[in-house]
């Protein structure tokens, strides 16, 4: 082969390249930016590498000029085209711009095309052509437009690459651009200086110039560009929607894809038959080469272009029909110079027709090449066939091709078979593992992440599976769970509670990219120096990890080691093991809702203390333990007092900060072993076990009480807040859980009872009043109906004149066993179980109406007397139901007194004064008994409705003795007289008491010095005898 055929044919082949490149390029995404710029720069490296590869063995000097001329087209853009892709790609400008800001930078490209190929008289003094050894050779001239060139791509080259450099800076972090970058750096740099060396040096300094070999060089960049594309997915292909063939749409596009490289290949090779002149007979069959060559080339750039059509039908017709066109174009064309070898092309498209889901594409074809070559038998049936060099060529390149569409659909279906396989392998992995997952719980949960772990190691086939857990409340992440192939090191335990920020890098990577695929940790960045070392220790060679997320969190995250040998792994498996993660995230959520259902059941969710049923549940295990070591059990039952002062003062939320800080108060002065429980509001269970004896639980009770001698602070206030506790011991106060929280609860009653602030231990006699009291309460049910209820009376006398003026009636619990009881006993029962009201409404009935039947039978009209409950008053009907029974009774209302004690008429209830005054406005009398044992303000006093004051018995009965009782009686007297009430003193029991009330004006006494209670029968006695001693003075 001559010399300038070889340079030509090797230019040739760079433009082959060039315009594979650019159409894969833009078959890859037409609609993407960078792929329209880069395939603008093969297009343009196409007519560099076609013009110089026709000018070099051009037979003419004006054949030379023409092809430089259109070369010019390449060379004077492609410096333009490559600044503008690096724009795009590393800093996106031109993409935010308008288009007329990124048009400047194509300025110099039209100077240049213009100056050196659109112009014929201004390009033809540019070029200085001399017929070398190695074809035709430009020398360049020195001229303005010459220089201007040379500081064109100077300049554009070194913006590239300060593009480029800075690009990397930016993303110092990503490992990919740090790569891509360097790789575009170097190809660039060698592709510069090896084109100036060959262009502009080597051109003008020997005797004998080589061609300028630039267009050649220029594959340094591209190629590095198309490497980037295929290993960092530079340019990335955009997800593809689904097709209804046998292979996915992908697939189908890339056979399609392979048919046109196949016929723009094979054509561009009949068109070498150019540069080997010696292997043809002759110049027609020359030109019939050129000609089949160009027909075929054109075919396949149908079939490539015909890609970028949107809709599938359309798209897939085209092809169809250029297939079955090019059959008899091509078949006729070669009938004459190789209808020994062309017979076998439409075999080609038969293999590829295999890959529809129809047997259209195969029959069509089918028909067409039997019909194409029954028109050949029509017009040449017979002739001796002349076979050469070109025939052992083109049988050969059928071969190949052949061979290229045979093996792509073979790896097509290959493929799609291990893709089944693999998908069906792992939806049982899933299946199996959404199986496990249902009954997933606190108890299981290791078996089932173990058992998890193993299948994915095993289906993956990777040496080392794990997962770890992240605690927000701390910012730590736990190496919770592993999976290691046999001859691995187990990492399990090593890593526990490692604060987040000790691995930046791999958080941040899985927060933002939702994924870590490192297929050698050698490339990790320094910003993952820690992640690094860590690896490496591990001995891991490539690691992939994703999120395990629910709601936008990260719970966690899986990850894959590959320990012997380094692994690669495609998107796919990072979609699979994504699928697992979200398994695991529900497995995940399903123990975590567990948790909490269990911590709401047993843990009090304001204090985060146990509530009753764990504290029952733990001390009962103490129970059965102290049964075994024989030891002692203490429970205490602490109630705050004062807590609603809290609660009124600082709300509810304030309420709440106290109850959390009395809680870690007293967490914080037990034992370990011990336990304090919420029992419920402002109430508390403290179980002290493992005790030597009573005075362990003293010591504990005494620092417990501790506490409340110091204020608590709420929202930077102050309170002090004091506590009663009662104390109970197993196995003395109880030997079960439910009768030491009672007999606990019974004690604190007691020391709530004695003043408070203070504790009292459970006693026998405490527990036998418990007893009694619950028998007692039970009973309270039915005395009514039983007939058990007495009413007894004791009169009320006038001091002046000495006469009954009033009753006052005392109700008495006649037992069928315990004979009668007092009511200060059963009354606090009946008002704590509800009895209160029916009891109370039996009192009023039956005072009224012995009252009535008093008057009726001619008895003195005298007051009858009803004490009254407080929790009479909170029955809405209470004033209705008096109001009924008098009228029933016809007793007018002068006639009934009501007594509240002085507790209830110090209250501020506004209830308890509304129906006061109701009962005043009806006529009733209204008096404060118990008087000057609670404390009552004289504004308070002065505003209720009441008719008179009963003076206390503990004053009266203190008379004699006590000079402080003589003056605080005398003060309620002078009170009662100032106020304008009418004053009574009960529980006289001596001459000396009446003596000292009369001289103080006291208006009338009660005591059993005058008359102790009786009966209603005894009563009507009284009235008789007194009624009798008046008659002799009538």
């Amino acid at each position: 082969m001559q010399t300038p055929l070889f340079f030509s044919l090797l230019f040739f082949v760079a433009f082959i390249v060039y315009l594979i490149f650019g159409i894969y390029t833009f078959q890859t995404n037409s609609n993407g930016k960078l792929n329209r710029i880069f395939f603008a720069i093969c297009l343009s490296l196409c007519f560099w590498s076609l013009g110089f590869s026709i000018a070099t063995s051009a037979q003419t000097w004006e054949i030379c000029f023409i092809w430089r001329r259109i070369s010019a087209v390449g060379w004077g853009t492609i410096y333009s085209l490559l600044l503008h892709f690096f724009l795009v790609l590393t800093t996106n400008r031109c993409s935010r711009k308008p288009r007329a800001y990124c048009a400047l930078i194509y300025l110099p490209a039209v100077v240049s095309v213009y100056a050196f190929g659109v112009s014929r008289a201004i390009s033809i003094g540019q070029y200085n052509f001399i017929q070398a050894s190695y074809g035709w050779v430009n020398i360049a001239t020195q001229n303005a437009l010459t220089t201007f060139f040379h500081v064109y791509y100077i300049v554009y080259i070194l913006a590239c690459l300060i593009l480029i450099l800075r690009w990397k800076r930016r993303h110092s972090n990503d490992l990919s651009i740090g790569k891509q970058a360097n790789l575009f750096l170097t190809s660039l740099v060698a592709a510069f200086l090896l084109g100036s060396l060959t262009d502009i040096f080597l051109t003008s300094l020997t005797k004998s110039p080589l061609p300028q070999m630039a267009p050649l060089f220029t594959l340094l960049p591209v190629g590095a560009i198309c490497y980037a594309m295929k290993y960092y997915k530079l340019m990335e292909k955009p997800p593809q929607e689904e097709s209804d063939l046998l292979l996915p749409k992908e697939t189908l596009l890339k056979m399609q894809n392979y048919i046109g490289f196949a016929f723009l290949i094979g054509g561009l090779a009949s068109i070498l038959s150019y540069y080997f002149p010696h292997l043809i007979n002759d110049q027609e069959s020359l030109r019939s080469m050129m000609l089949g060559g160009a027909i075929i080339s054109f075919t396949g750039m149908v079939v490539l272009f015909t890609q970028l059509l949107n809709n599938i039908k359309i798209k897939q017709s085209i092809v169809l029909i250029t297939m079955l066109c090019s059959i008899p174009i091509i078949t006729m064309q070669f009938a004459d110079y190789a209808s020994i070898t062309v017979w076998a092309f439409p075999l080609i498209l038969m293999m590829a027709s295999l890959v529809f889901n129809t047997r259209k594409q195969l029959v069509l074809i089918t028909t067409v090449s039997v019909a194409t070559q029954v028109l050949v038998w029509i017009r040449a049936p017979k002739g001796a066939v002349y076979i050469d060099e070109f025939d052992y060529i083109l049988r050969i390149g059928i071969f190949l091709i052949a061979l290229m569409v045979g093996s792509f659909v073979n790896k097509s279906y290959i493929s799609r078979i291990k893709e089944n396989i693999l998908q069906t392998n792992f939806q049982k992995l899933v299946s199996k593992v959404s199986a496990d997952f249902i009954n997933i719980n606190q108890m299981n949960m290791d078996k089932k992440f173990a058992d998890l772990l193993d299948r994915v190691g095993q289906f993956f086939l990777v040496d080392r599976t794990y997962i770890f857990l992240i605690n927000h409340d701390q910012n730590t992440m736990t190496y919770a769970y592993e999976w290691c192939s046999q001859g691995v090191s187990s990492e399990a335990g090593l890593i526990q509670n490692v604060p987040l920020d000790v691995f930046p890098w791999w958080m941040s990577e899985l927060s933002t990219n939702k994924l870590i695929h490192v297929e050698d940790i050698d490339d990790l960045p320094d910003a993952a120096s820690n992640e690094k070392d860590t690896l490496s220790k591990q001995g891991v060679k490539s690691v992939m990890v994703v999120p395990i997320e629910q709601d936008g969190i990260m719970l966690g995250f899986i990850g894959l080691d590959a320990v012997a040998s380094k692994k690669t792994r495609s998107s796919h498996h990072v979609e699979l093991l994504r699928v697992l993660s979200h398994l695991i995230a529900d497995g995940l959520l399903r123990i975590e809702s567990e948790k909490t259902i269990e911590y709401m059941a047993y843990y009090d969710h304001l204090t985060g203390l146990p509530n009753r049923t764990l504290f029952s549940d733990r001390l009962s295990q103490a129970i059965h333990l102290a049964k075994r070591t024989e030891r002692f059990i203490g429970v205490m039952f602490l109630d705050l007092d004062g807590f609603k002062m809290v609660n009124d003062t600082m709300g509810h939320n304030g309420g709440d900060a106290l109850l959390k800080e009395i809680s870690q108060g007293l967490t914080s002065r037990l034992r370990k072993t011990d336990t304090v429980a919420r029992f419920g509001g402002d109430e508390f269970l403290i179980l002290a076990n493992n005790l030597n004896d009573e005075n362990d639980i003293i010591k504990i009770a005494d620092i417990i009480m501790e506490l409340f001698k110091n204020p608590f602070y709420v929202n930077e206030q102050e309170f002090y807040v004091t506590a009663s506790a009662g104390v109970a011991i197993y196995p003395f106060d109880g030997k079960d859980t439910e009768t030491l929280i009672k007999n606990a609860d019974i004690a604190m009653y007691i020391a709530k009872g004695r003043g408070k602030t203070q504790y009292v231990m459970c006693t026998n006699d405490m527990k036998e009043d418990v007893k009694r009291n619950i028998k007692l309460s039970n009973q309270l049910y039915r005395v009514q109906e039983r007939n058990e209820l007495i009413l007894y009376y004791q009169p009320q006398v006038k001091l002046r004149t000495g006469k009954i003026v009033g009753l006052e009636a005392l109700l008495r619990w006649k037992h069928p066993e315990l004979g009668m009881i007092p009511p200060s006993v059963f009354i606090p029962l009946a008002e704590m179980n509800g009895t209160i009201n029916s009891i109370g409404e039996w009192v009023l009935q039956t005072a009224i109406h012995q009252n009535k039947i008093w008057q009726d039978k001619g008895f003195p009209a005298v007051r009858v007397a009803v004490n009254l409950s407080a929790v009479q008053f909170n029955n809405p009907g209470f004033v209705e139901n008096v109001k009924s029974i008098l009228d029933k009774s016809k007793l007018e209302p002068k006639y009934l007194e009501l007594e509240i004690t002085e507790s209830v008429a110090a209250k501020e209830s506004s209830h308890i004064i509304e129906a006061l005054n109701q009962f005043k406005e009806v006529g009733v009398f209204i008096s404060i008994d118990d008087f000057g044992t609670e404390y009552s303000t004289l504004n308070r006093l002065k505003t209720l409705p009441i008719d008179r004051i009963k003076i206390d018995m503990q004053f009266i009965q203190g008379i004699e003795g006590s000079e402080k009782d003589q003056a605080i009686t005398k003060v309620i007297i002078n009170l009662a007289q100032s106020l304008d009430l009418e004053v009574i003193a009960e529980g006289v029991e001596t001459a000396p008491q009446l003596e000292f009330l009369s001289q103080k004006m006291c208006d009338d006494v009660q005591g059993y010095f005058c008359y102790k209670p009786m009966p209603a029968e005894d009563i009507e006695n009284l009235f008789r005898s007194q009624a009798l001693d008046e008659k002799p003075n009538e």
